[in-house]
């Protein structure tokens, strides 16, 4: 398939997940996240592997691998003290010292390390020396420590803002608008801007398209799966937009609450969609028979997981789904380089034709 009709595919693949979105927008999250979510961790991991994380050095990503350890590890630690702990009467955790200065130092840590995994990413694609890498190491590990002794200020705050959205929205809307960006750049590919412009469009119409929310209605199954899952992300948008009317109700059944659940929606299922649009181009269909048995076989587990039990596949998952998001982090820094030359090329020889 050439490139302008998978660009043509991908502008009905954003309509579609627009469409959708606008209609079943907690069920359509719920679907594409159990359903092509594992399938596209697992096959872009196998992708970037080939292509050695697109860092310097051959082994760079054990870094990135530990640090998602350490993520994990410290964000389970967070659930199991508070499980132990309890929770009192009106839902709040009952926490004594030393378990609420256990709990907020994993908690100020949660904050620090995805933006740790993000910079080292970048220092992993553009250094290549060892001992040129030292210093800038060094830098990030004295601000990451400083960073966690900010709580009471507004550093923390963004931080905070920045660590929760980079692995969910930043990733699925953010980078996928950059990927697609900067291969419509680099092919000079009109039809690779109007899917980018159909794209934006899409996104706005969820704004300017104000939805009808009476009557709106969830199953017990999806709101228990949704809370459990993307919840967390569509609370601090409406804290954000609205911390006026903030509650459970109006995060989920308001007209605000529904824009946003339409926009999550979108950007999740058009990110797995993209992905698999571009098979022929990416190419990371092609890999053995066995590794691609094993994709096969470990994607049937994890949506027999979700069939299962949707708070047990969200947990299973929960370390492969983060861990491509940490790996994809020196690809998201070589678009966004790519992004910046190709639009300086341009502007250079102004002229939209490849030279």
């Amino acid at each position: 398939m050439s490139a302008t009709k998978i660009n043509h595919l991908n502008s009905g693949l954003i309509l579609a997940s627009c469409l959708l979105a606008f209609y079943i927008p907690f069920e359509l999250f719920l679907i594409s996240y159990a359903v092509l979510g594992p399938l596209h961790y697992l096959t872009e991991i196998s992708w970037l592997h080939n292509k050695s994380f697109f860092t310097a050095r051959s082994n760079d990503y054990r870094i990135l691998v530990a640090l998602c350890v350490l993520m994990v590890g410290f964000t389970f630690g967070q659930d199991i003290i508070a499980r132990a702990v309890g929770f009192t009467s009106s839902g709040h955790l009952n926490l004594m010292e030393p378990w609420r200065s256990l709990l907020a130092f994993l908690g100020n840590f949660t904050n620090s390390i995805t933006l740790a995994a993000f910079t080292a990413a970048l220092i992993m694609m553009a250094i290549k020396e060892k001992h040129h890498r030292i210093i800038p190491y060094f830098v990030l590990i004295v601000l990451v420590i400083l960073l966690n002794y900010q709580a009471d200020t507004p550093i923390f705050f963004y931080l905070l803002l920045f660590a929760f959205f980079l692995p969910t929205l930043i990733h699925v809307y953010i980078f996928t608008g950059a990927f697609m960006l900067f291969g419509a750049l680099k092919s000079r590919s009109l039809s690779g801007m109007l899917s980018i412009g159909l794209f934006a469009l899409c996104s706005i119409s969820f704004v300017l398209i104000v939805p009808d929310s009476t009557g709106q209605q969830l199953s017990q199954y999806t709101q228990d799966s949704y809370l459990a899952s993307i919840f967390q992300v569509n609370y601090r948008i409406f804290q954000f937009t609205n911390p006026e009317t903030l509650s459970l109700g109006n995060v989920l059944y308001s007209d605000t609450g529904l824009v946003i659940s339409r926009f999550i929606a979108f950007s999740y299922t058009y990110h797995y969609l993209n992905w698999f649009s571009k098979t022929s181009i990416i190419g990371w269909h092609n890999i053995s028979n066995l590794r691609l048995a094993t994709v096969v076989g470990l994607w049937l587990l994890a949506i027999s997981l979700y069939a299962y039990d949707y708070k047990v596949g969200l947990e299973a998952l929960f370390f492969l789904s983060l861990l491509h998001v940490y790996l994809e982090f020196p690809l998201n820094w070589l678009s966004l380089k790519g992004i910046g030359e190709e639009t300086f090329d341009i502007v250079q020889t102004r002229s939209f034709a490849k030279h």
